[in-house]
């Protein structure tokens, strides 16, 4: 099975998080980001223990470090742990949405902070002044248009998957249906997903929804187990 590494421990730019000075932040984003690789290949390898002290290491080195919290209900799951699981991924959403509104609202504040910079420069009127402006208004671009792409940001369909099936093992049925559900309209082309939320609507008793789902998974190739398939092969005939 192969594992997604993310780089959300970091953030980019001159927005810091917390009391840390911009130093001792990227310190701890670079030790973040090295525990995140070894967790990743470690848990590849199934070295679950090993896998479990990385992801732990980056959270203590960055609290923001949603993934790395996600990863531990990940470890539960393999580990068949579901009731663990949910409450690791339960708590990777909380830090995501903490994250989230964190970044937004830091970049914000620097935006607020090169606006003032860009008036300052203008004032000494002139070309001087607008030469002096020009750095600040490409810096404003930049800012604005990441501002854009954060708030597109969502939080990764391999966690939200696995978290739904952590929720279908404790016959969760109609919780794990609404992360699937969320998959398909953050990442429709998430092509596993339709399977499970079929799975979900079929044990719900919505052949309507099963089927449809079923035919939307067949475009993207999703693999269906064939019990199931066969079941939702015969309703499409009787349709």
């Amino acid at each position: 099975m192969k594992f997604i590494s993310l780089i959300v421990c970091v953030v980019v730019g001159t927005v810091g998080f917390g009391q840390k000075s911009g130093s001792e932040l990227m310190t701890a984003m670079v030790k973040s980001d090295k525990l995140m690789g070894q967790g990743v290949k470690s848990l590849e390898k199934k070295r679950y223990k090993k896998a479990r002290s990385y992801f732990e290491s980056a959270l203590e080195e960055n609290e923001w470090c949603y993934d790395a919290q996600s990863y531990l209900g990940v470890l539960y799951y393999f580990e068949k742990q579901p009731e663990q699981a949910i409450e690791s991924f339960q708590k990777g959403l909380i830090l995501f949405d903490a994250y989230k509104e964190k970044l937004a609202t830091e970049k914000k504040q620097l935006l607020e902070k090169v606006n003032r910079s860009k008036m300052d420069a203008l004032r000494i009127g002139g070309e001087q002044g607008v030469l002096k402006a020009r750095p600040f208004l490409r810096q404003i671009e930049v800012i604005e248009s990441e501002m854009k792409e954060d708030q597109k940001m969502t939080y990764p369909s391999f966690f939200r998957f696995k978290y739904g099936n952590a929720l279908y093992m404790m016959n969760r049925v109609n919780e794990a249906k609404q992360q699937f559900q969320t998959i398909v309209h953050d990442d429709p082309k998430f092509k596993d997903v339709y399977a499970n939320l079929t799975l979900c609507w079929f044990a719900e008793g919505n052949q309507d929804e099963a089927l449809a789902c079923y035919k939307k998974g067949k475009e993207l190739g999703t693999k269906f187990h064939p019990d199931l398939e066969k079941q939702l092969k015969q309703l499409e005939d009787i349709q």
